[in-house]
């Protein structure tokens, strides 16, 4: 759960940028390994944080300060997530007993698509895309 563990695993993840919001960036992640907490910890590590990670994605005060002077409405609608902005949008594992693949979508749950026409709204009317 640490990119700086004692004990070294190896993990992998894979991901694609979709959409920048300018202090955010909505992206297509696949972990190849299957770690604990494996997307949380490598975005952090990255330096890009899941929003509203309260474990791997706490800002200082002074981090924080600089990103609503710098993105404004668009940081401040960040702040209003209520949990960890990431969803499982499609899982695809072998049945344990009949070894067939497994594909699962789930939609967008209402809080982050709120999210997301929010963070649309604030970087649209700034002009500023990221």
């Amino acid at each position: 759960m640490s990119i700086s563990a004692r004990r070294a695993r190896t993990a992998s993840t894979a991901y694609q940028p979709l959409e920048r919001f300018g202090p955010a960036t909505l992206l297509d992640i696949e972990p190849r390994t299957g770690r604990t907490h494996q997307i949380r910890v490598h975005l952090a590590s990255r330096g890009w944080p899941i929003v509203a990670d309260s474990v791997y994605g706490v800002l200082s005060e002074r981090a924080l300060a600089a990103a609503r002077r710098r993105w404004g409405r668009a940081e401040l609608v960040l702040e209003t997530m209520p949990r960890q902005a990431l969803h499982a949008h499609r899982i695809r594992f072998a049945h344990p007993v009949s070894g067939a693949v497994i594909e699962v979508e789930a939609p967008v749950p209402k809080d982050l698509d709120t999210l997301l026409r929010g963070l649309r709204a604030a970087v649209s009317s700034t002009g500023e895309c990221g």
